[in-house]
């Protein structure tokens, strides 16, 4: 009798090519007795000690409509960045923007400094991200938000962008704590926040870019680039310790991120890829950077502030105080 063998060949196939896409993952914490939510995106090559990218949305918007029109993620992931992508607890961003009550587009209750502080502790605790390159950008209000966010939270910021979104009044009255690399991208014939004379106390994008010029100690002198028949790229590069100002100039562009002929996602990861935070291992961390209370003080009053303070680094420190009115800007300071 003969016998028969059969041979069954296994044939297993690894795929060499690695993730073609970002890996998506959504969270959510308790900041303040609100739940705030977000999403992160890490790249197909994640490993500890990346830089991160912080996309804001702007007014009546989300994370899912600024995500698509960005596509943030998609371009961070061929370049080496985490993305996050925060959600408003409101309508909008708390950027101190001023409006008459009937338009008030946001709840000013809201610590939006806070969150996106204790946002960046939460990631930095989940992926290990190299803290010396935090930065951050946004659209419309959500580049508003940004520029405050640059202001008051600057320390933990290595660079910033904005996108259709200038400078108010309030943010306009604060003084950042250093000079800071600014990209600033933004439409002549934009129907929603005009680049020359926005509404309420926004302001034109001329002023925005003097304020930051002036806060980096740039000469006037700007070196200008025609690179499309419609898009010019005007830098002030001869600042403080580098740190330039850019502005595109979308002529006859409306209120968008662009994605072509130039792709604002690109050239804003290629800005930030130029600049690290030289103060990240040289402060102390607040807990609470920013505390806004309704506070009339009456004849003999006191005004009691206490501060948390985390110094990893044992630092000398020295604390200060400083008070100041929404509309009036600074009153006074203690140690």
């Amino acid at each position: 009798m003969k016998k028969i063998f059969i041979a069954i060949l296994f044939i297993i196939i690894i795929n060499p090519f690695p993730l073609l896409y970002a890996q998506g993952y959504t969270g959510s914490f308790e900041f303040e007795g609100r739940s705030r939510s977000y999403e992160v995106y890490l790249p197909h090559d994640y490993h500890a000690n990346m830089p991160v990218v912080f996309v804001l949305h702007g007014y009546t918007q989300s994370i899912s409509w600024v995500k698509d029109k960005s596509k943030m993620h998609e371009v961070a992931d061929t370049m080496g960045f985490i993305t996050v992508y925060p959600q408003s607890a409101s309508i909008s961003w708390n950027t101190g923007e001023t409006r008459p009550p009937r338009w008030q587009m946001y709840d000013t209750t809201v610590n939006d400094i806070g969150f996106i502080s204790a946002l960046i502790d939460t990631i930095d605790s989940q992926f290990n991200v190299d803290l010396n390159r935090i930065y951050v950008c946004g659209f419309s209000s959500g580049g508003e938000m940004t520029f405050r966010l640059i202001a008051e939270l600057g320390h933990r910021f290595a660079a910033a962008a904005s996108v259709s979104g200038p400078l108010n009044e309030v943010i306009g009255n604060i003084e950042p704590i250093r000079a800071f690399p600014i990209l600033h991208m933004h439409g002549t014939s934009d129907p929603y926040i005009s680049y020359t004379n926005p509404y309420f106390n926004l302001w034109s994008v001329e002023k925005t870019l003097n304020y930051w010029i002036n806060n980096n100690g740039c000469l006037s002198l700007a070196d200008t680039i025609q690179l499309f028949d419609n898009i010019l790229r005007i830098s002030y590069t001869n600042c403080t310790d580098d740190d330039i100002v850019v502005h595109y100039k979308f002529i006859n562009g409306g209120h968008e991120w662009s994605s072509s002929p130039i792709n604002a996602s690109v050239e804003i990861l290629k800005f930030f890829n130029e600049y690290t935070n030289p103060l990240q291992d040289h402060l102390a961390f607040g807990k609470s950077l920013k505390i806004s209370h309704k506070f009339f003080p009456q004849e003999g009053a006191t005004l009691i502030v206490n501060a948390e303070l985390t110094n990893p680094q044992n630092h000398p420190v020295t604390a200060y105080a400083y008070i100041r009115g929404i509309y009036t800007g600074f009153k006074d300071s203690v140690e």
